[in-house]
């Protein structure tokens, strides 16, 4: 069998445009790190799962990303990293802006100018739940809550916001329906008015 010529759409491409497209859409979660722990880019999927706009990021530090638990750790491999050694199914637990814990793992290699070691290059995915275990709720607090009227989630604070992004990368978690408190009040006030 003749081997397969390959399409040109397949070829190499000096395109950036093309590279950037690729990583901002990526499913996993990508991000790069100066030397000084200073966020230089975080992709479309890094927002999504964590929270966070452009604008955090810029006054961010990556310990302020990773949970306190794992800071020792992780300062100890990225001083691995920064020495040249690329780490492989690391995992770590990241904060998300809403105080979330998100288990990730993944790639982190460092970019070098010269000798000088410049950037870490992160790629994550988060760790699924085992399903099972997820399925298995036995209390009030393993159970997302969300609002039937608005959509709204039920954070562990009391408090009510919208995260339908949230959601979306929590889809091990049992969801339960009801009415936040803003739009009880709102159901309420209809239904008096209609009597």
């Amino acid at each position: 069998m003749p081997p397969i010529e390959p399409s040109s759409s397949l070829q190499p491409t000096d395109d950036a445009a093309l590279y950037r497209d690729l990583v901002e859409h990526s499913h996993d979660i990508i991000q790069s790190v100066d030397s000084q722990g200073r966020f230089l880019y975080v992709n479309q999927t890094w927002r999504d799962v964590l929270g966070h706009t452009l604008e955090d990021v810029r006054t961010m530090n990556v310990f302020d990303l990773i949970a306190p638990d794992y800071r020792e750790a992780c300062q100890e491999k990225l001083g691995r990293i920064m020495g040249g050694e690329t780490l492989r199914n690391l995992e770590v637990v990241f904060l998300s802006k809403e105080g979330l814990r998100i288990q990730v793992t993944g790639s982190v290699s460092c970019r070098f100018e010269g000798d000088l070691p410049v950037a870490t290059r992160g790629i994550f995915h988060p760790v699924e739940k085992d399903r099972k275990e997820s399925k298995a709720a036995t209390s009030f607090d393993d159970v997302t809550h969300v609002c039937s009227w608005c959509r709204c989630v039920k954070r562990r604070d009391g408090s009510w916001s919208r995260s339908e992004k949230w959601l979306d990368h929590r889809f091990t978690d049992n969801i339960s329906h009801g009415l936040c408190d803003a739009c009880a009040a709102k159901a309420l006030t209809d239904l008096e008015k209609d009597r």
